[in-house]
């Protein structure tokens, strides 16, 4: 009964509103890192939304990021969730952003002897952003900068505040 409820009032708010759910592909080059070094390369991944209400949405993507760094290769998968508001400007629709962020990194390492040793580690943090939206029919064209503030689990001092040019198309 209780999923019969919860299937009716999400049913009733996407035939309410006048957009369908978007996804799409978002891309960056990160113009710093959570770590202190500059090598990080690229972030892509892909994007979904659900227009809610109002000027309101809701966002998660699903953003892979590789680099190396001393000889060690990185991968980080981040998975923020935010809530966006559009602000209604025509063509153009600026639109601000925030949520949260679980990020999962693995690095994999060879040590003396050819030994392969693979780490791993989880983040969390608040992220945010701003952008606007460039509308054509179905197409929309999203470039944003993103802030997202990462506390490694367990570890003081650990903080770091990672930048993110992105590029977003949905569809």
């Amino acid at each position: 009964m209780r999923y019969s409820i919860l299937f009716l009032l999400t049913a009733a708010t996407l035939a309410a509103q006048d957009e369908l759910p978007g996804f799409g592909v978002k891309a960056g080059l990160p113009a710093s890192s959570t770590s202190g070094e500059s090598a990080f390369r690229w972030t892509a991944g892909f994007t979904g939304e659900v227009h809610l209400f109002w000027h309101f949405s809701f966002e998660a993507d699903a953003l892979i990021r590789k680099y190396s760094l001393g000889g060690r290769k990185m991968t980080d998968w981040d998975f923020p969730m935010m809530m966006k508001y559009r602000f209604q400007a025509g063509r153009l629709r600026p639109f601000l952003e925030g949520g949260y962020s679980l990020s999962y990194e693995s690095t994999e390492a060879f040590g003396g002897g050819g030994v392969h040793v693979t780490d791993y580690r989880y983040d969390t943090g608040p992220v945010t952003g701003v952008g606007v939206e460039f509308k054509r029919g179905r197409l929309r064209f999203e470039p944003e900068l993103r802030f997202t503030l990462q506390y490694q689990a367990g570890v003081s001092g650990a903080n770091g505040v990672l930048i993110t040019p992105m590029v977003g198309l949905r569809f």
